[in-house]
């Protein structure tokens, strides 16, 4: 095994950031409480499931008035599933974004006993993003990557993707600074975005 050095010194190349799904802890979460048990961490396109998702939003016991905390626009349930909210799914699709799939789910929101509408995404596209001579990494004799501590892009190979889940770590999700900016200024929540330089491993 090798572990290339990243280069500390060097500017962030700030074309593309870490999503990374977030919750307070006080703020319900979500659930999966029947329908498929997909695994959607793979970045393929899976036949429509021929059930629905179900999904419960929970507040943790120790919250008070759970009820006054707005439901977010991102949650990750886990294995891949997020839900996605209509307004986020709208500014996805505003500006032209193409590969995430949408399946059908019935979210309740268990303060109210009321239903509430999501979507479950798929993000279609895993992409070799990180730059290895810049990262540090467990990389096997065929060159695989087995286990990422520090990364930095490669920018070039990168520049024409605006979503996907990076191959050498699936559960991290990358999007480009025009979808960052468009979900920040539409005020997005359940998410924040780190360069590459700021994520570290148990962030996700």
């Amino acid at each position: 095994m090798t572990r290339p050095q990243h280069a500390d010194s060097e500017e962030p190349q700030d074309t593309h950031f870490v999503l990374l799904p977030t919750t307070d802890w006080a703020r319900p979460r979500a659930y999966r409480v029947g329908g498929p048990d997909l695994n959607l961490m793979d970045g393929t396109l899976v036949d429509p499931p021929a059930s629905p998702f179900q999904f419960e939003l929970r507040a943790d016991s120790e919250a008070r008035d759970p009820a006054g905390w707005p439901l977010l626009d991102l949650y990750d349930e886990g294995h891949g599933r997020l839900l996605v909210s209509p307004g986020l799914v709208l500014a996805l699709q505003e500006i032209g974004v193409d590969n995430v799939q949408l399946f059908s789910c019935e979210t309740t929101c268990a303060l109210t006993r009321a239903r509430v509408e999501y979507h479950v995404a798929n993000i279609v596209g895993l992409i070799k993003a990180v730059d290895l001579a810049k990262s540090t990494c467990d990389v096997d004799e065929n060159g695989a990557v087995e286990t990422v501590y520090r990364f930095r892009f490669d920018c070039p190979r990168i520049s024409t993707f605006d979503i996907f889940r990076m191959w050498e770590a699936r559960s991290i999700i990358v999007v480009s600074r025009r979808v960052k900016e468009t979900l920040q200024v539409r005020g997005s929540t359940g998410m924040r975005f780190l360069r590459d330089v700021e994520w570290e491993p148990g962030l996700i």
